[in-house]
């Protein structure tokens, strides 16, 4: 049990890395950019992608918020279908790493071409992973099956009832 969840913590830090990036690159391709390489080391905590220069600040801060974004749609995406653990994960990586202002990382690049917008894009990128992991704590989503259940037992307890006799 212990080696399978070490094993699923390195897969998921690893797919945390390369969907980060794998956003990076999208964005870079999509304006007129060269993706030449893709880094994630073996444990996901180390990633980077090569790639020719984007030109303007908009196009900087736009690939730079690539990664972040993903993670944040990722982070969502797994809360909405149950799967808890691994939209946590997801959420709270995305989380911290949106306030990680060391010099190269994405925000801190932001924040070197905008300036203190950069904080108010950390605040909501930190506000709506935090409110996945708070959805998956307190469960307010109701499964599938739990709708269809209840409905299930409302729709056989209203048909149970004797009706009243009716003339046409």
């Amino acid at each position: 049990m212990v080696l399978s969840a070490i094993a699923l913590l390195f897969i998921a830090n690893y797919g945390y890395g390369l969907a980060h990036e794998s956003a990076h690159a999208a964005v870079i391709d999509v304006l007129g950019g060269h993706v030449s390489a893709i880094y994630v080391d073996a444990l996901g905590t180390d990633a980077y992608t090569e790639h020719t220069a984007v030109a303007g600040t908009a196009d900087l801060i736009l690939v730079n918020a690539a990664g972040l974004c993903m993670t944040t749609v990722l982070a969502l995406a797994f809360t909405a279908l149950g799967q808890g653990l691994l939209a946590t994960f997801l959420a709270g990586r995305t989380a911290i790493y949106a306030f990680n202002y060391a010099p190269g990382t994405d925000i801190s690049t932001i924040h070197a071409a905008a300036g203190s917008i950069s904080i108010a894009l950390s605040l909501a990128i930190a506000l709506v992973n935090i409110a996945c992991i708070c959805a998956v704590i307190g469960d307010r989503r109701a499964p599938a099956t739990s709708l269809r259940k209840r409905f299930t037992a409302s729709l056989s307890s209203s048909l149970s009832r004797e009706r009243p006799a009716r003339n046409s």
